[in-house]
C-alpha cells in the first residue's frame, strides 16, 4: 500500500496527538498501517517505545491486519481496542506489553509466538491462545469475562494464573507445560476443559474454586505434584487415565464426585489416599476402594514405623518393625499394621496370605515335633523315606479343626501350648488369605 502524504497530514491534524496528548485514536485499518510506516524523524516516534509504540491508543474498529513479525518491543500499555482484535500467527521476537490494557470484543492469539516476556492485559469478552508459544514464564492475574482458550498452547517455563478469575469456560486441554502451572486461590466459575495435559513439574490448584465440572483426564504430571490442597469441587470432575507422580488432596471439599478410574498415581499422603477410597466406595467401585485402603494404610504404617523403602519385603525390615512395634508409643496399631502387612498386604495380596500361613505351618510343625522329641526323648530319623509321613503331619497342622493330632503316637504336654499358639497364627493366616482373595467383597 503506497502512503499518501496529504493522508497522513490530515490524520495528524485531526486524529492523532490531538490536544497534545500522547495518545492516537485509529479508525480504521488504513490509519493504523500508516502509523506503522511512520517515520523516526516524525513527531509520532517515541525512542523509548519504538515502532510499536501503541501506549494509550484506542481501537475504534475490528482490528484484521499488523505486520508478521513484531521485531522490537511492543507496547499496548492502557491501550482500548473496542472491537474485535486478530494477532493469530503474529511472532513477537521482543518483549510485548499489554498492562492496562483493555479488550471489548474478541481478541485472538492463537499460533502466536511469544518469545520473549508478555504481560497481558483484561479481557472483557473471549480470547483465544489456541496453539500459541510461551517461550518464557508468563503471568495471568487477570478477570476473563468471555471463554478462555488455551488449548494446544505451549508454555515451555510455565505459567502463573494466581488469583485470576475465569467467568466462562476455560479450555486448557492439550496444553504443555515446561514448568511450573500455578491456579492458585483461582476462581472457575465455568466449565474447565482442561483434559491431556502434560506437565513437567508440578501443577498447582490450592484453594481453586470449581463452580461447574472439571475434566482432567489423562493429565500427566511426570515429575512434580498435582495439589489441589483445600480446593472446591462444587460438580463433577474426572482424573480417568490420568498419570501422577504425586497428588495431595488435602482439606478438599467435594460436594458431587470425583473420579479416578484407571488413573496411576505413585506418591501421596494417608488423607488424599482416603479421599480417593471414599470416591470409589461412593461409586460402587470396591476393587478400586479396596487398593486405595491397602495406600492409606502403608501411608499410615511409614508415619507410625517410618519410611523404610529400603528395607522392603527384607528380614531387616521385619527385625526392624518388630523391634519398633515393643519401642514407643501407640504398639497396639503398630502390631495391628504390621500384622495385617506381612499377612495379606491389607487385604489385596492373596498369595502373601498363602505365604505367610505355610511358613507359620512349617515353623509350627518343627517346633511342636521337636517340643515332643524333647519330652518323650526319642530319636528323630531324617531319611528320604520319611518324607511322605512328615508331609502327611505337616499337613494334618494345618486342619486346625482337628486337636485329636498326635504325631509318631506319642503323647504331650508343653508341646500342647505350641499346637495351641501355631493353630491360632495359622488359623489367622488362612482367614487373612481368604480376605484378600474376597476382592469383591465389602471392606
Amino acid at each position: 500500500m503506497a502512503l499518501d502524504h496529504n493522508l497522513m497530514k490530515e490524520l495528524e491534524a485531526s486524529n492523532w496527538n490531538e490536544n497534545g496528548s500522547e495518545f492516537h485514536v485509529f479508525n480504521n485499518q488504513k490509519e493504523l498501517y500508516y502509523y506503522l510506516q511512520r517515520s523516526k524523524d516524525g513527531k509520532w516516534w517515541r525512542d523509548e517505545y519504538g515502532r510499536f509504540d501503541f501506549d494509550q491508543c484506542v481501537f475504534n474498529f475490528k482490528v484484521f491486519q499488523w505486520v508478521q513479525t513484531f521485531d522490537d518491543y511492543a507496547c499496548f500499555t492502557n491501550a482500548k481496542f473496542n472491537e474485535e482484535v486478530r494477532f493469530g500467527g503474529i511472532k513477537f521476537q521482543e518483549n510485548v506489553d499489554f498492562g492496562g490494557c483493555e479488550f471489548l470484543g474478541h481478541s485472538d492469539f492463537s499460533f502466536c509466538i511469544f518469545e520473549k516476556e508478555f504481560y497481558p492485559g483484561s479481557f472483557n469478552s473471549s480470547v483465544c491462545f489456541s496453539q500459541a508459544v510461551f517461550k518464557s514464564h508468563v503471568i495471568f492475574n487477570v478477570s476473563f469475562l468471555g471463554i478462555a482458550n488455551f488449548s494446544f498452547s505451549n508454555f515451555e517455563r510455565g505459567v502463573d494464573f494466581e488469583g485470576s478469575i475465569f467467568n466462562q469456560e476455560l479450555k486448557l486441554h492439550d496444553s504443555y507445560f515446561g514448568g511450573d502451572a500455578i491456579f492458585r486461590e483461582v476462581e472457575f466459575k465455568g466449565k474447565v476443559n482442561s483434559w491431556n495435559l502434560s506437565c513437567e513439574n508440578s501443577i498447582y490448584f490450592e484453594w481453586a474454586n470449581f463452580r461447574e465440572k472439571a475434566n482432567f483426564t489423562e493429565i500427566e504430571v511426570k515429575n512434580g505434584i498435582a495439589n489441589f490442597h483445600g480446593a472446591n469441587f462444587e460438580k463433577n470432575a474426572y482424573f480417568y487415565s490420568s498419570i501422577i507422580y504425586k497428588i495431595d488432596l488435602r482439606k478438599s471439599v467435594i460436594d458431587k464426585g470425583v473420579f479416578y478410574l484407571d488413573a496411576s498415581i505413585q506418591h501421596s499422603n494417608r488423607e488424599t489416599w482416603r479421599i480417593i477410597k471414599h470416591e470409589f466406595l461412593k461409586q460402587n467401585n470396591r476393587i478400586e476402594g479396596l487398593k486405595y485402603h491397602a495406600y492409606e494404610m502403608e501411608e499410615y504404617e511409614k508415619e507410625l514405623f517410618g519410611d523404610k523403602t529400603h528395607l522392603k519385603f527384607s528380614i531387616l525390615r521385619f527385625i526392624r518393625d518388630f523391634y519398633l512395634i515393643l519401642k514407643g508409643r501407640n504398639k497396639s496399631d503398630k502390631f495391628i499394621l504390621f500384622i495385617n502387612r506381612i499377612s495379606n498386604g491389607y487385604n489385596i495380596k492373596p498369595i502373601r496370605g498363602i505365604v505367610f500361613t505355610s511358613i507359620a505351618t512349617i515353623v509350627s510343625y518343627l517346633l511342636f515335633i521337636y517340643t515332643i522329641k524333647v519330652e518323650n526323648d526319642i530319636e528323630l530319623y531324617y531319611s528320604i523315606k520319611y518324607l511322605g509321613v512328615n508331609l502327611k503331619q505337616l499337613l494334618q497342622m494345618l486342619n486346625v479343626t482337628n486337636w485329636k493330632y498326635n504325631p509318631f503316637g506319642n503323647n504331650y504336654n508343653w508341646a500342647y501350648g505350641i499346637l495351641f499358639i501355631g493353630r491360632i497364627i495359622i488359623g489367622f493366616g488362612i482367614y487373612q488369605t481368604v480376605q484378600a482373595f474376597r476382592k469383591y467383597g465389602r471392606l
